[in-house]
């Protein structure tokens, strides 16, 4: 038996292959691979880098160079990256009070989402 990876939606899973014909996930392999994705859902904010230059390979399978940037995943669906500089001016605008005072500004206007 060998394993080929299969590429479903957003999610790259490694299937068996039985004479060279893909096998179907076990029950178990389902739920264990939910659980999973669960965890990781409710693991919260994390944080990437991609070192510019450097090679990796994404969700979906494919080999990508990086850019030298930052992301931080587990604010929405896709996640936010930043080079340093831009990191930096973020920090300062929050730590000089700027992004509560524009949230307060607007605050009937923007839309509120729950955490998950």
């Amino acid at each position: 038996m060998t394993t080929q990876a299969q590429t479903t939606g957003n999610t790259t899973v490694n299937a068996p292959k039985v004479n060279g014909a893909p096998t179907q996930p076990t029950v178990a392999e389902l739920m264990a691979r939910i659980a999973e994705l669960e965890a990781a859902q409710q693991a919260g904010i994390s944080y990437k880098c991609y070192a510019a230059g450097e090679t990796y390979t994404d969700g979906q399978g494919k080999q990508q160079t990086g850019k030298g940037v930052m992301s931080m995943s587990g604010l929405g669906k896709f996640p936010v990256s930043l080079y340093e500089s831009q990191w930096r001016r973020l920090i300062a605008e929050v730590k000089s009070g700027n992004v509560e005072t524009a949230l307060a500004k607007f605050k009937g206007k923007l839309a509120v989402k729950s955490a998950k």
